[in-house]
């Protein structure tokens, strides 16, 4: 087999944390949640924009689990409660002001009274940082705070479990493996996107791996490359219908989505909708 001498060998992916690829992922990303957010135009509803948030769960998944396995080797060990404040001052602030904000105009303005009650009814959620259980059969803007807690419990549980109480990373990979698999039997709108996550987080160990590193490689050349993408549509299409199962609330997403930016390590990394991470 005949190897680009661009390719970027292993000991070169050791040494950055640096992913400029993610900038085109994240373009396309963008450009399919745009569609999402135009259903006048008949073709963009089969572009399955909606989908784009689970690119953006993965690269989540990826980079936060490559950071935190680079640290581990230079320092012996994550400094979780670090990680949990830098996330933290990240994530509540904003957060908690967007909160502030949309009570206020519901409170103020006329137009958005009919959405008090329901904002009200779900606040006990949003401040408890678990708004993906504030469903609702009213759209509002504020359903798009779903992420929120989709990524704060990543952000407390993975770490925690994956790097401070299991040391061996066959262990590891084998647990978030299995866990993804039991969510994607579970089958629910909430369980495929930590499914997402969960993607990121094994192709970051993974590619931590010399062999694994050179297996993924691989898939990325031509001979590999066009049939795989070739036979990613079709994988897509029998994926299609399962979001119809969501709830009320998650359809809404679906149908409409939102972006945000988000921050992890020294690098941005666009996550939907309020995720400042």
């Amino acid at each position: 087999m005949t190897f680009d001498r661009n390719e970027l060998s292993f000991a070169d992916y050791q040494a950055t944390t640096f992913r400029p690829g993610f900038d085109g992922l994240r373009g396309v990303g963008f450009l399919l949640v745009v569609t999402a957010h135009i259903p006048a135009v008949p073709l963009f509803s089969y572009l399955q924009g909606w989908t784009a948030v689970w690119v953006f769960f993965a690269i989540s998944g990826y980079l936060v689990t490559m950071l935190l396995i680079r640290e581990e080797r230079k320092a012996g060990a994550i400094a979780f409660g670090s990680f949990l404040i830098r996330r933290f001052f990240r994530i509540v602030p904003g957060y908690a002001t967007a909160i502030l904000i949309y009570w206020i105009a519901l409170f103020l303005l006329p137009p958005l009274a009919d959405e008090y009650q329901s904002f009200m009814a779900g606040l006990p959620y949003y401040l408890a940082l678990m708004p993906e259980y504030a469903h609702t059969d009213v759209f509002t803007i504020f359903v798009h705070s779903w992420i929120i807690g989709i990524e704060t419990k990543f952000y407390v549980f993975f770490p925690a479990i994956v790097f401070l109480f299991i040391k061996s990373d066959v262990w590891r990979f084998g647990l978030t493996a299995l866990t993804t698999l039991l969510l994607t039997v579970h089958g629910s709108f909430t369980a495929h996107a930590y499914c997402a996550i969960l993607a990121g987080v094994m192709l970051a160990q993974i590619l931590e791996w010399p062999r694994g590193y050179a297996a993924i490689a691989s898939l990325t050349r031509v001979s590999a490359a066009v049939p795989t993408g070739v036979a990613s549509p079709k994988a897509s299409a029998s994926r299609s219908s399962w979001p119809s199962r969501a709830p009320p609330s998650t359809r809404a997403i679906r149908a409409i989505g939102s972006t945000s930016t988000a921050r992890i390590g020294e690098r941005s990394t666009t996550i939907p909708p309020l995720h400042p991470d």
